[in-house]
């Protein structure tokens, strides 16, 4: 499963491009992680996709199977991107000083807040194959940590993070924590309370179905396929439960409604994953 970089993480690489080459909807693109995301395809193999996207031709084709396949999900996975920024440069405000994103892929969150902040200790830690590529693209200022989360310990990586209980922290974990169990899950946010200090956050994401909302079947088989599958969904009721018995209190919850006022005119969006920020007890 961890022999290569994430497919998913570079399938949502792909759909940055994608939107970054699109004039009407670029400006919903971070220019960074389009930086960060062309050099990531481009070491993958995948240095032709922005030359295809260049040609209107093409993306009209890819955005014909988008709507589909899984509509509104391009969009869904840029704004889900900027309203996360949004919740962790309002930590940043309130006095965080270590960002730690888990299973970042081709993310360039933690390499913006590193270029823009200089007090803040930033660190990705996501499976080694990952990681391999990320630190080919030269990533600088962000410590990248290796560690299969779905195996390992975080507490081991969180210790190389340099988590300390009287540093508050932002932690990120945007489209991370369905491919555990629910059981994995707990351990994780209980793990992260322990070694967080009071007052840190968490921002992520989760899911709210077994699966996108109008997806087709065929997507959960990709997702076996490539050894990802979506393994945990939550109400928000139970979140809200989980989230007390593990040492977090919910401070606000985003749904497709709440991405779609980034918007400057109306798109469909996908369904089926929310969005949340929680505090450490």
């Amino acid at each position: 499963m961890h022999s290569r970089a994430s497919s998913t993480a570079l399938l949502i690489a792909r759909a940055q491009v994608l939107l970054g080459s699109e004039p009407a909807l670029a400006m919903h693109v971070d220019l960074n992680d389009l930086r960060i995301a062309l050099r990531c395809l481009a070491q993958a193999g995948g240095e032709a996709w922005q030359r295809w996207c260049t040609h209107r031709t093409f993306r009209n084709l890819l955005w014909r199977l988008e709507r589909q396949v899984l509509p509104g999900i391009v969009l869904h996975y840029a704004l889900r991107k900027l309203h996360l920024r949004s919740w962790v440069e309002a930590a940043m405000i309130q006095g965080a000083r270590r960002l730690v994103v888990l299973g970042a892929g081709c993310d360039g969150l933690a390499t913006r807040i590193a270029q823009t902040t200089s007090d803040v200790t930033c660190v990705e830690i996501d499976q080694p194959a990952t990681q391999r590529l990320k630190s080919s693209v030269g990533i600088h200022g962000v410590h990248l940590i290796p560690a299969d989360l779905s195996k390992d310990d975080i507490s081991t990586a969180l210790l190389s993070a340099g988590m300390s209980p009287t540093v508050r922290a932002i932690v990120v974990a945007e489209g991370f924590l369905m491919y555990f169990t629910q059981e994995h899950v707990c351990r994780l946010l209980r793990q992260l309370a322990d070694a967080c200090a009071p007052g840190s956050q968490i921002a992520f994401s989760f899911m709210s179905h077994r699966s996108f909302v109008g997806a087709v079947s065929g997507i959960n088989g990709w997702l076996r396929y490539v050894g990802e599958p979506f393994r945990c969904h939550l109400s928000p009721e139970q979140l809200l439960k989980l989230l007390s018995d593990h040492g977090w209190s919910l401070i606000e919850m985003a749904d497709h409604r709440t991405l779609a006022k980034r918007l400057s005119r109306p798109a469909p969006l996908a369904r089926g994953e929310l969005l949340a920020l929680a505090v450490r007890q």
